[in-house]
């Protein structure tokens, strides 16, 4: 079953704003395809209202710091060159399905916005369209796109395959400032999540904090090689590895590979050619929809000491991962000793009965932040109910 579990809303909401304050290139309107000539309205569009945002900051800037100056801040010359180098910080794309003729043309003007863009939002960009005109309008926008200095970069909702993530090959492969990488609902097979290793390893270790991988159809291979991944990324702080059809083999290798991560020095080799850091600044883990219980309890174990090491953690998804009485325990033992801070837990769908429910409660009873607790689709009854209440009262 999909996760429903949702971020914490005033976090997401402030995000949004923090990005919406950025000087954007951004293709205005409702979903909708998109031919040369409507690219060329929109495009034209969006260059007017950067032009004009860029201005209004600029002036926002140089009012700001006029007014520094008068109580001894930067001077005015300053404050003018700074204004001046205010650009494009922010490209998106998302919701218009291009054709080749109007990727050409967009293309064109995102060649215009300087060097400074640093967030990029390409999702949803070739719905309907046949695998030859997506394949040549994910390379051109990529291509486009492939010297700024991206910090995040967002291909969710394309239907990509290996083909369709070697088409962005050039967007992938030479970002060594990337933090943050969605790929949701891109029914990627395991041969393209290898690919994007591939692509994203390059250069080791990598500068992802923000790794989003969810519902696609990677299954057991596709779950063994974007865990290889995991040793490369010792700055993660966001994780999400959740509805990828991944199988009891498939969850157990992501669930070793993530605890030698963090309890041990990662594999991968600095250029200083030192070992690399462990994972230990998780902050936020989705993992809905994989199998990490039954069998002989270790990769329930090792999921609860590799996610013990995460002193910062503050959600955690584990929603329909199967890891019934004896796993959640292991779980609940380890976190509310080493994880103080958590505020958002979902072990929903995971045949749990009354027997785990004063666990449940001691738990609950130390997690002094913890505001949202799901626990539906399980087999807790009024018995356990009873005893979870117990801790609560």
């Amino acid at each position: 079953m999909a996760s429903n579990f949702t971020p914490d809303p005033d976090e997401e909401e402030a995000h949004r704003l923090s990005l919406a304050r950025l000087p954007a290139f951004v293709l205005h309107g409702s979903r909708e395809n998109v031919d040369a000539s409507r690219a060329a309205a929109l495009v034209e569009e969006s260059l007017s209202q950067l032009s004009q945002d860029i201005a209004n900051l600029a002036a926002a800037a140089t009012v700001a710091v006029s007014h520094e100056d008068s109580s001894g801040g930067e001077d005015a010359r300053t404050a003018s060159a700074r204004a001046a180098r205010m650009t494009c910080r922010r490209v998106q794309l998302s919701n218009k399905s291009l054709s080749e003729e109007a990727a050409i043309v967009v293309a064109k003007a995102l060649l215009q916005l300087g060097q400074d863009v640093e967030h990029a939002d390409i999702s949803d960009i070739i719905a309907g369209k046949h695998e030859v005109e997506a394949l040549k309008v994910l390379e051109i926008v990529a291509t486009s796109l492939a010297a700024q200095p991206l910090g995040t970069i967002n291909l969710s909702d394309n239907a990509l395959g290996e083909k369709g993530i070697n088409a962005c090959r050039a967007l992938l492969s030479q970002q060594p400032r990337l933090h943050s990488l969605f790929l949701n609902n891109n029914g990627l097979s395991a041969a393209a999540t290898q690919a994007i290793v591939s692509h994203l390893t390059y250069r080791t270790p990598t500068c992802l904090q923000v790794l989003h991988f969810h519902n696609n159809m990677s299954g057991d291979e596709g779950a063994e090689a974007l865990a290889s991944l995991l040793p490369h990324c010792p700055r993660l702080e966001d994780l999400r590895f959740s509805g990828t059809r991944a199988g009891r083999k498939g969850s157990a290798a992501f669930v070793l590979v993530l605890w030698e991560a963090t309890r041990r020095p990662g594999e991968s080799k600095t250029e200083e050619g030192k070992e690399g850091e462990r994972i230990r600044g998780l902050r936020k883990v989705d993992l809905a929809d994989n199998l990490f219980g039954g069998g002989d309890g270790k990769v329930a174990q090792r999921l609860a000491e590799a996610l013990g090491e995460q002193r910062k953690l503050e959600s955690l998804n584990l929603r329909d991962c199967g890891l019934e009485d004896e796993g959640v325990r292991v779980l609940l033992q380890i976190l509310s000793r080493k994880c103080r801070y958590l505020k958002r837990l979902d072990l929903s769908g995971n045949d749990l009965t009354a027997d785990v429910g004063g666990a449940l409660g001691r738990a609950v009873g130390r997690w002094k932040d913890l505001t949202h607790l799901h626990l539906e689709e399980n087999e807790l009854g009024n018995a356990g109910a009873k005893k979870l209440g117990r801790y609560l009262s």
